[in-house]
């Protein structure tokens, strides 16, 4: 910990915390500590306490959210290679997690003109071209309540897998990516700030941690 910015550190553990609008001694019980322990870790100056590395992983359960956005850094995006991303759609597809479907789309192409060998090349604007593509959504289902006896629900399930999907991952792959969607819209339109969409984006990822399945 000793090349972190502490300084960084407590100023998103204090934004946390006004966030959702808890006390020192809120946090103080979540680490098992004092608030008197808090405060002093939270003061400004050299003399004040530093937070271990168990602390700061517990923060950032308390907080939902991550180490590494507590700290301030940066996380970096992994460019995934056309074999990796082909990989992991096939992988998908195969355990009928993803189901593919033919859509039509509608939009504006460019086509290179022919010319002759001297000539310089150009292109032809072509408009409401219908493009053949390949879609997928996450199917979901009808899911058994908790009630159901073993047997009961195993009969069910059998009858899903003949008449349709029986995963019940469809249903909150669907939840997450309608409000992803929303979220990333609403952060392209300007209704909100780059600070706001990270903290929303990060508490979608969050619930996704909670599922048993």
């Amino acid at each position: 910990m000793n090349d972190c910015n502490f300084d960084i550190l407590k100023e998103n553990i204090r934004k946390r915390m006004s966030d959702k609008h808890m006390t020192q001694k809120d946090v103080a019980k979540a680490l098992n500590t004092t608030q008197a322990n808090i405060a002093k870790h939270l003061k400004k100056g050299d003399d004040a306490q530093i937070f271990t590395l168990k602390q700061v992983c517990l923060l950032a359960d308390l907080f939902e959210t991550s180490v590494d956005e507590l700290l301030g850094k940066k996380i970096k995006r992994q460019n995934y290679s056309v074999e990796q991303i082909c990989l992991f759609l096939a992988e998908l597809i195969s355990q009928e997690i993803l189901k593919p479907v033919d859509v039509n789309v509608k939009e504006t192409i460019w086509e290179e003109n022919d010319v002759m060998y001297d000539e310089e090349p150009g292109f032809t604007q072509i408009t409401n071209v219908t493009s053949k593509y390949k879609a997928f959504y996450f199917p979901n289902f009808l899911q058994i309540p908790a009630y159901y006896q073993s047997h009961v629900a195993y009969n069910l399930l059998d009858e899903f897998k003949a008449c349709g999907n029986s995963l019940t991952k469809g249903i909150e792959i669907n939840k997450f990516l309608n409000k992803f969607i929303s979220s990333f819209n609403k952060h392209n339109e300007g209704i909100l700030d780059d600070e706001d969409y990270n903290s929303i984006i990060q508490t979608h990822f969050n619930s996704l941690k909670k599922l048993k399945i």
